[in-house]
């Protein structure tokens, strides 16, 4: 059984000025993961998984912009802004190439970052990933009726029926809970940007 590494959060201003929320465990110059998390969420969708890695891997799990503790800016979530901005973190912690997991939007990212700065990255694990969104008919109404219109403060009942619809099986108990909390750190606008732009992009 492997035995958890310590675990550590802490925050990254880009060279931009943006301000990155990150959690980090194992030692530097191990096999370097970064882990980008789906639309609303944040590090901690990551949580769970974090204490089964080797210790001597070299794990970080981001909050990506407009999520979790990480800044808001107004405008910029497109898979390639978020591509962008995790190029950049890896670069400002002089991070070797790693294996980026990305899940949902996370995954379309880590593809894009892939793609972009292929020098970057060594591996790539695409969790419910798909090369576009714009085709799934439930997510364009989910979209158009429940995301297009939101404003703050954001329903509780939307964050945790999102939450709740994304699962494939159950998950340990205070878990969607937790990511129902991350949901609604997420201003409106941010939701209204990203789940817009997921429509938009292609990988």
């Amino acid at each position: 059984m492997t035995t958890s590494a310590p675990l550590h959060v802490s925050q990254l201003r880009l060279r931009n000025g943006l301000q990155l929320e990150y959690a980090e465990q194992g030692r530097r110059g191990g096999v370097s993961v970064l882990m980008l998390h789906g639309i609303t969420d944040s590090w901690r969708s990551f949580e769970p998984v974090l204490p089964h890695l080797p210790r001597d891997w070299h794990v970080i799990a981001l909050s990506q912009r407009g999520h979790g503790g990480s800044a808001k800016p107004p405008t910029r979530y497109r898979t390639r802004d978020f591509a962008a901005d995790a190029a950049e973190f890896a670069q400002a912690l002089e991070l070797p190439s790693l294996i980026v997991v990305g899940h949902s939007m996370g995954a379309a990212n880590a593809m894009r970052l892939a793609i972009d700065h292929p020098a970057l990255v060594r591996g790539l694990v695409a969790a419910g990933a798909f090369a576009s969104f714009g085709d799934k008919a439930e997510l364009v109404a989910f979209i158009r009726n429940d995301i297009a219109a939101l404003t703050d403060p954001l329903p509780r009942e939307l964050a945790h029926a999102f939450q709740m619809d994304t699962l494939a099986r159950a998950v340990a108990p205070g878990l969607i809970e937790t990511m129902v909390d991350e949901s609604l750190r997420v201003p409106a606008q941010v939701w209204r940007q990203a789940f817009a732009a997921l429509l938009a992009d292609e990988v």
